[in-house]
């Protein structure tokens, strides 16, 4: 194949895939977007994402419960004045 080949197959491939990826986010977010799946409160959904082992994240020690703290507390903070 030439360079101007793999180009043009690598551009087909790459608007397929963005393509079939467009395709099933919106898909998911028909699904599950309306958020009627099931009724919770926030602290039963922590503890729910809690037993979920994110490998991306480089903290594992710390429990995703604690993350989500952590997390709000910093944007509380930081946009304090905000509200």
């Amino acid at each position: 194949m030439s360079y101007t080949q793999i180009n043009i197959h690598n551009g087909f491939l790459g608007n397929i895939l963005y393509v079939t990826k467009l395709l099933q986010a919106k898909k998911m977010r028909e699904e599950y977007g309306k958020l009627n799946k099931v009724k919770m409160s926030i602290w039963e959904c922590c503890e729910m994402l809690d037993k979920i082992v994110d490998v991306s994240d480089p903290d594992l020690e710390e429990s995703q419960i604690q993350h989500a703290l952590q997390t709000a507390e910093t944007v509380r903070k930081d946009c304090l004045n905000e509200y």
